[in-house]
């Protein structure tokens, strides 16, 4: 099916990205500095963020349509390899790589005020011809990436041969002049709504071959971060725009030259779950209008009980209990609107397989007699199908920021769950992980383990008071409520590393010893895990991953 319902989970080949988009707060979508997972959204906010300016430049040449877009698939990754193995001063290296970004940088902002030069009153002067000269050259439309070992003469000859005749041409980009005729321009269009401006995106996701090159990921963005500081700081008055985003494990504020300057500008990207409700509704009501369901949001019924149902019942210790239908596929998830797409979309398959229909038919409701339409045992079927891969994506996630990831979960499996730190610790530490030649010890380890999302805290039996107590401290989304066979109900606070804003994980143990809930806490593993897992009997009132 190549058509993908709800959208598709990479922003660049979303179509629904500006039909269904959901805004976060000004402060999150404005920052010059993204950082966040994999997933959580930060090239969509690039994307809407240069909307206006794709669409003007796609109307003048649809291949120009997205020069304002630096992405890792710009860099020429061989030549940096080579240059980075032959190079035993790194930090000669990361400065040159500061002028390549640099380099770089000017060179876009040279081809988008050419391609929008006829759209601007005021555009003559001798500042502009040389804009022309660089925007009609042909190898100068080309990135300076793809021209590492020709620009590293001009930006470092110590690292590489003296610059010869043919260098000349690419050499006008690194010089003062640019700059200055870049900026002049760029004061003949102050006046003008539509500006130039750029986003880079140096590491997109954990499969790309510079996350296999750590050191050299890490050189690449710490260079980045240093010229954004040193050249295009992003004060009121800077001309230059620029947007960076970069993966959570990259930013590195001891390895930059002033990190105390860029904090004002950084933005985490994530998502609360009143605004993942919103994402997923506005592409359920998009589908319903596509195949023609008539649907009208009320009181307690919006598009996803519409489609899914309030509630979902599991077995927990041999009994039935139930839980909000968005609670159960929300916590097999890390919060990202990737993970809860996927999740949405495998569930309608799976109930179109089921009843031999079409996914349009179950969207629609047609020839099937269930309310809601996609069914309970849909649901649960189609997120355990998930779970294997889903984990596998979260060690290879994770093993780029934590090598010993993928040692330390095996070992993992096959646990009881809840467990405490004792049963961890034991697990962890009888055969110690060893990586480059030294053992991983088990504060490291359980670090590694929680920032990873790999495992987390779980409180049962919470009263309304002190949930009461405890939001004025943490995130509300860390509640949930189950709905026990006597009618009674039981409510559960599960924390995991992207519900916690703290840093260190036995904060929260701090918080509920204040609140005399530390004999109720017990560490879990994550429920997208337990088909990878595989946990055994879950023993006590925690009823996380049923």
């Amino acid at each position: 099916m190549r058509r993908k319902i709800f959208g598709n989970e990479n922003a660049e080949r979303d179509k629904l990205l500006e039909t269904c988009k959901v805004s976060r707060g000004v402060t999150m979508e404005s920052m010059p500095i993204l950082i966040g997972r994999w997933g959580t959204g930060k090239t969509a906010i690039l994307l809407m963020r240069h909307r206006k300016l794709e669409e003007v430049l796609k109307s003048i040449d649809p291949e120009l349509s997205r020069i304002w877009y630096i992405s890792e698939h710009s860099l020429d990754m061989h030549a940096l390899v080579k240059l980075n193995t032959e190079t035993e001063d790194q930090i000669l290296f990361t400065r040159a790589l500061q002028n390549l970004w640099k380099g770089e940088v000017y060179r876009r902002y040279c081809n988008l005020l050419q391609a929008l030069r006829n759209t601007y009153k005021n555009n003559q002067g001798s500042h502009w011809k040389f804009i022309e000269k660089i925007g009609n050259k042909g190898y100068l439309q080309t990135t300076i990436w793809k021209n590492v070992p020709l620009a590293l003469k001009l930006v470092s000859p110590d690292l590489t041969e003296s610059i010869d005749d043919a260098s000349k041409e690419l050499g006008k980009i690194f010089t003062e002049q640019c700059a200055i005729n870049v900026r002049r321009c760029l004061r003949d269009i102050e006046q003008d709504e539509l500006r130039p401006s750029i986003a880079i995106e140096p590491i997109e996701t954990p499969h790309s071959e510079l996350e296999h090159k750590a050191k050299l990921g890490e050189s690449i963005v710490t260079a980045l971060m240093n010229v954004l500081r040193s050249d295009f700081e992003p004060y009121e008055d800077c001309d230059i725009d620029v947007s960076i985003s970069i993966p959570w494990h990259r930013y590195k504020g001891n390895k930059l030259d002033f990190p105390q300057k860029l904090i004002q500008y950084r933005g985490f990207v994530f998502w609360k779950k009143n605004l993942l409700r919103e994402f997923i509704n506005k592409r359920i009501e998009f589908e319903f209008q596509r195949v023609n369901r008539k649907f009208q949001p009320r009181r307690g019924r919006d598009a996803w009980v519409e489609l899914f149902g309030k509630s979902i019942e599991t077995k927990w210790q041999g009994r039935k209990i139930r839980e909000d239908s968005f609670d159960y596929f929300l916590r097999h998830t890390h919060h990202r609107p990737r993970d809860l797409q996927r999740l949405a979309r495998v569930s309608v398959l799976y109930q179109a397989d089921t009843l031999g229909i079409e996914p349009d038919d179950v969207l629609a409701g047609r020839k099937s007699t269930s309310t809601p339409y996609v069914t309970q045992n849909s649901i649960r079927d189609a997120i355990k199908s998930e779970g294997q891969s889903s984990t596998e994506e979260l060690i290879t996630e994770a093993s780029r920021r934590y090598p010993a990831i993928s040692k330390l979960v095996p070992k993992m499996v096959g646990m009881t769950v809840p467990f405490n730190e004792a049963y961890l610790k034991k697990r962890l530490t009888d055969e110690p992980v060893v990586l480059n030649g030294e053992e991983i010890d088990y504060n490291t380890a359980f670090t590694q383990l929680w920032h990873s999302g790999i495992i987390g805290v779980s409180v049962s039996g919470i009263t309304i008071n002190q949930k009461k107590r405890l939001v004025a401290n943490m995130d509300e989304n860390i509640f949930i409520t189950y709905k026990l066979p006597d009618g009674k109900s039981l409510m559960c606070g599960h924390w995991f590393e992207y519900l916690w804003h703290g840093d260190d994980p036995s904060d929260i143990l701090n918080q509920l010893r204040t609140h005399g809930l530390q004999d109720q806490a017990k560490l879990v593993i994550h429920p997208r895990t337990f088909e990878y897992l595989a946990p055994r009997e879950i023993d006590s009132p925690h009823p996380i991953g049923t």
